[in-house]
């Protein structure tokens, strides 16, 4: 799901931004995967310890990238954020509640609130948020793109459980009861946990800028290199087809 990264695969596109003064979340998940997440103002990069490459994303100006350091290309997956209709999943209709449990654990330095995460009267989560962490890392923008990663229509939509839906709904609660430091899943097993927020850090090599000697193809530019004209349905043009491709690959991405 996409806040077992967040959370979860963004990175931010720096023109000639300063490489200090970021702050950095390193963050593990329940497979054993460990990411590092550098956030300055709009601008955020996601590194996975178990890819060579990283994430790119800013959020004002909706854009979305993929630094393919095997490759040495650059993929453009900014249209993920093209022709959103207000931003969410509006056909669903769900309950969601959080339904506070006590004081937390202290995580990564910070106090914090258990509280469970219900759908539709179902249990989907516990959520160890903080309130101080969500100043701290200033994530605010970070949960509202994701809000708009949602897939559109019922159609998108209907492919996802409701716990699954709600994580494109939770936004006004992050903000109002804090940064989820540790999300664990109903059946008790870890989706996230935060490790450690280390504030004015330095940014990796690179910063928040592409490598200049990499070109950038689109996603839509990517599938026609590897996809024979015989392939591609009749009837379907080159914009159709990439359209449906990252829908495709949002869906691979939750499961």
């Amino acid at each position: 799901m996409y806040r077992a990264t967040l959370c979860m695969n963004v990175l931010l596109f720096a023109v000639s931004a300063p490489v200090f003064g970021a702050t950095l979340l390193e963050m593990k998940d329940g497979e054993g995967g460990n990411q590092k997440m550098w956030i300055d103002g709009e601008r955020m990069r996601i590194q996975d310890s178990s890819e060579p490459g990283y994430m790119l994303m800013h959020v004002k100006e909706k854009k979305m990238y993929v630094v393919d350091a095997e490759e040495r290309q650059v993929l453009d997956m900014s249209g993920v954020f093209a022709n959103r209709r207000g931003g969410g999943p509006q056909a669903a209709k769900l309950d969601v509640a959080l339904v506070k449990q006590g004081k937390g654990p202290k995580i990564a330095g910070y106090d914090t609130m258990h509280y469970a995460l219900t759908v539709n009267g179902e249990k989907c989560s516990d959520e160890y948020l903080s309130g101080k962490a969500l100043s701290d890392i200033a994530a605010t923008d970070a949960f509202e793109a994701l809000s708009e990663l949602a897939p559109e229509g019922p159609m998108g939509m209907a492919q996802l459980g409701p716990c699954e839906a709600a994580d494109f709904q939770l936004t006004e609660i992050y903000k109002q009861h804090g940064y989820p430091l540790r999300i664990v899943r109903a059946d008790g097993s870890l989706e996230s946990e935060v490790t450690s927020v280390v504030k004015n850090a330095a940014a990796p090599e690179g910063g928040f800028s592409l490598p200049a000697d990499y070109p950038v193809v689109t996603f839509g530019q990517m599938m026609r290199q590897a996809m024979p004209p015989s392939v591609i349905p009749e009837g379907v043009d080159p914009a159709q087809m990439e359209h449906m491709m990252q829908e495709m690959m949002k869906r691979m991405e939750q499961k």
